[in-house]
């Protein structure tokens, strides 16, 4: 029997696994491997041949539905997901200056990408979460790197996410990877997220055995250039 340890201590599951570390991912691990190599040597059952036959063969749709992809991370115990429409990259941890005179809780400050100095901002802040996803940098010398899987964290990121020429850096504790779905996957938000004063969350999307928070990146930008020009000003 193959022991899916990926559902349960990895990356779909609690992300508990010490040998995530290393490996980052599941699908990285020699035990995510091994069991490929079991799957493969499993004796085929009756009727499989046949099954997949009477499948190919039936009539396929012209077009497929549309589909739209998505990053899905983790901002401390909260999995949320962002359109990879305004996604420009990934990138490893990093030195986070701080911004003189800054009342604004949720720029943590400036970090530099490729040369570039981008505004460091707090999404667990902007979303009103409980814990406090950028608690692990040292925002005066260089990040502390956590202890291993604190507070269920893997390794940390930061997305590089742009729009309408507005470019911003977001820490966050994982990075799951990207994903595809399609809008009728989509599920509506539950009244306890609605209810929540500001609210970003558009959609609640099933991601294996756990649920994902599609955010709108429209209402983020907007509510972020607002709050950034009421500090600058």
């Amino acid at each position: 029997m193959i022991q899916d340890c990926w559902n349960l201590i990895g990356v779909h599951g609690t992300a508990s696994c010490p040998e995530l570390v290393a490996h980052v991912h599941c699908r990285n691990c020699p035990t995510h491997a091994s069991a490929a190599a079991q799957l493969l040597d499993i004796e085929i059952p009756a009727g499989y041949a046949r099954h997949w036959t009477e499948l190919v063969a039936q009539e396929q749709p012209l077009f497929a539905p549309a589909t739209k992809s998505i990053v899905i991370f983790r901002v401390d115990e909260e999995r949320l997901a962002l359109s990879t429409d305004i996604l420009r990259e990934i990138v490893d941890m990093r030195p986070i200056r701080t911004l003189p005179h800054q009342s604004n809780d949720a720029a943590l400050g400036l970090v530099a990408v490729r040369g570039e100095l981008l505004i460091c901002i707090s999404l667990g802040c902007l979303l009103g979460l409980p814990g406090r996803a950028d608690s692990v940098a040292d925002t005066t010398t260089r990040p502390r790197v956590p202890a291993a899987h604190d507070a269920g964290s893997a390794v940390w990121r930061l997305l590089v996410v742009e729009r309408d020429s507005s470019c911003f850096v977001v820490p966050v504790h994982e990075i799951y990877g990207v994903e595809r779905y399609r809008e009728g996957d989509l599920l509506p938000t539950p009244a306890t997220v609605e209810l929540a004063q500001p609210t970003y969350t558009k959609a609640v999307l099933p991601w294996g055995r756990h649920s994902v928070s599609l955010l709108d990146d429209e209402l983020l930008f907007s509510a972020l250039t607002r709050r950034l020009t009421s500090t600058a000003t």
